[in-house]
């Protein structure tokens, strides 16, 4: 793969003779090698990491992304094993899962297609919205619901981070985009990590995994509360 990347990719397509989908077809007045150099060295991050502090949008971002990563984490972690819990079958668990996989590959193209289209704040709500319903019926634990549930999560959970990496070209000027994504990301990593331990003690102390999946729960509620304060992004 770092073969293939580095044979193949470049930082803009000017610098393989192709202009960006979309773009003018006029002749560029420098040549394509010039233009393709100052449009990558007009991405690269010019503003310090404490002046993207100071935004309030990236904390937001940052903190739906973190708590989000806790209630997706903790049903990735203990959704098989709850399902054990309650009386099913290591094969029937386990297929349940796989429904959460199955829906989680065409979802990306369907989510971004729709944030190509869509305001951002609108599909982070309707995502959220999605798993959390998806995580209501996968806790009653029926022999369709536990398909159902883990289907509607999958397909949710995939749109999650397309629609946020689709967004911070909407809220952040492009000099910023790479530091501005990688503090936000931070946040998910720390949630991430945060959550099978923290699931894993409150099942431990209650005797049942439900707790645990109830905390994720209570974690996507959270996530959608702050989708519903995200302000639009600015017009350019």
């Amino acid at each position: 793969m770092a073969i293939a990347s580095w044979s193949l990719l470049v930082d803009t397509p000017t610098k393989r003779g192709l202009s960006p989908t979309g773009a003018s077809n006029e002749e560029p007045s420098v040549s394509l090698k010039e233009l393709g150099t100052k449009s990558y060295e007009q991405t690269q991050s010019k503003a310090p990491i404490r002046d993207i502090l100071k935004r309030g949008t990236v904390w937001n971002l940052a903190g739906l992304y973190f708590i989000w990563g806790i209630g997706e984490m903790i049903f990735v972690t203990f959704a098989v094993a709850y399902l054990k819990e309650i009386g099913w079958g290591i094969k029937a668990a386990a297929g349940a899962y796989a429904t959460f996989g199955a829906l989680s590959i065409p979802a990306p193209i369907i989510w971004g297609i729709a944030a190509d289209r869509m305001t951002k704040k609108y599909l982070f709500i309707m995502a959220l919205a999605l798993q959390t319903i998806g995580v209501l019926i996968f806790l009653g634990g029926s022999p369709v619901g536990g398909y159902v549930g883990a289907g509607i999560i999958g397909f949710a959970f995939i749109g999650i981070p397309t629609v946020m990496q689709a967004s911070i070209a909407d809220y952040y000027e492009p000099t910023i985009i790479g530091t501005t994504y990688g503090f936000i990301t931070l946040g998910f990593a720390v949630g991430a990590i945060v959550a099978p331990t923290v699931g894993g003690v409150l099942g431990d102390r209650t005797g049942t995994l439900s707790t645990a999946i109830l905390f994720g729960l209570g974690a996507l509620i959270m996530a959608f509360i702050l989708a519903l304060i995200l302000k639009k992004p600015p017009k350019r």
